[in-house]
């Protein structure tokens, strides 16, 4: 297991082998720094989802969705709330899993605790993954009192052998109706210990972190592993281009606002945005760490693309 930081004492926990989030979506609680997504390598609907600390399950919230959002997706989403131990005043929400327990039941950090399910809380784009945050046991409900998280992640290796051009070469790693990964074909990314992610940059090219974003698809990234003591003004580059103004600079986790100018393409064709997380480096092939490239509207890669194939990305 893997600690993801620390939300008002608690330690939260994820697989070490998953890929995850703080900033990559437009919840509140991930815009406030204060939520986790967590991405499990099994990568798949209807697979586990597990406890990110030890307690005891005290809430299961059923939650019935509106109409279907033009993909496959569940009738029902879930809460699930578990109070850690020894903090009786505390909830962990968990939502995004079909709950094989049931209140009263005991868990440890890393137990499975039900099926991660597809939201039609989710866009198309989105993937299996679950969601966590901590509040008072009295706010279960209220996304926008979760407590911010607080990240021990810091970058310790550069590579920025990529260059800033604005085009980048890619090469397609797996095509789906709702995303295409792509591995670029050469590096700019930040390393702490055994997670890697996307370099971003100030305007003079000063290493700030990891980027952590829907790009330019959301109206707020992060900044993740930052280096405060590098900054020199607010904006965040990615290989030369803006993404945003940084707005809440944290010591290890910094928010920025997203550009309303940018825009993505793939052979002159616009994309909807670019996904950014923060990897283990078993998601790392040959020094290049993965991009999600997301189409205007579902399937539209299908037709275009296959696997191994090459062209450029333009920011």
């Amino acid at each position: 297991m893997r600690s993801l930081g620390v939300a008002a004492g608690v330690v939260l926990w994820a697989p070490s082998d998953a890929y995850f989030s703080y900033y990559n979506s437009p919840h509140i609680g991930h815009e406030n720094g204060a939520a986790v997504d967590i991405y499990p390598a099994h990568a798949s609907w209807d697979a586990p989802g597990f406890s990110p600390v030890d307690g005891v399950v005290c809430r299961i919230k059923k939650m019935t969705m509106g109409r279907s959002r033009g993909f496959p997706s569940a009738e029902h989403d879930y809460g699930v709330g578990i109070t850690p131990d020894g903090l009786e005043d505390k909830i962990v929400r968990i939502l995004h899993c079909k709950p094989d327990l049931v209140v009263g039941d005991r868990v440890g950090r890393g137990d499975a605790i039900g099926a991660i399910l597809r939201s039609r809380y989710f866009n198309y784009w989105t993937g299996p993954h679950y969601h966590v945050e901590l509040m008072d046991a009295t706010n279960f409900e209220r996304a926008s009192q979760s407590y911010p998280i607080r990240t021990e992640i810091l970058f310790n290796e550069v590579d920025v052998s990529g260059g800033i051009d604005a085009e980048i070469g890619c090469e397609v790693s797996e095509i789906t109706n709702d995303y295409m990964v792509v591995f670029p074909n050469s590096a700019f990314y930040a390393s702490s210990d055994d997670l890697s992610g996307h370099l971003c940059t100030d305007r003079n090219h000063n290493s700030l972190g990891i980027v952590d974003a829907g790009y330019p698809h959301y109206s707020h990234g992060g900044v993740i592993g930052f280096r405060k003591q590098h900054v020199k003004e607010g904006l965040v580059c990615f290989r030369g281009r803006e993404l945003g103004v940084l707005d809440v600079v944290g010591e290890a986790c910094s928010r920025f606002r997203m550009s309303s100018s940018a825009q993505v393409m793939v052979q002159d064709v616009p994309l909807r945005g670019i996904s950014f997380f923060i990897y283990p480096k078993s998601y790392v092939s040959r020094g290049r760490v993965p991009l999600v490239l997301i189409p205007n509207q579902r399937g539209g890669f299908s037709n275009d693309f296959g696997c191994g194939n090459t062209f450029a990305l333009t920011l």
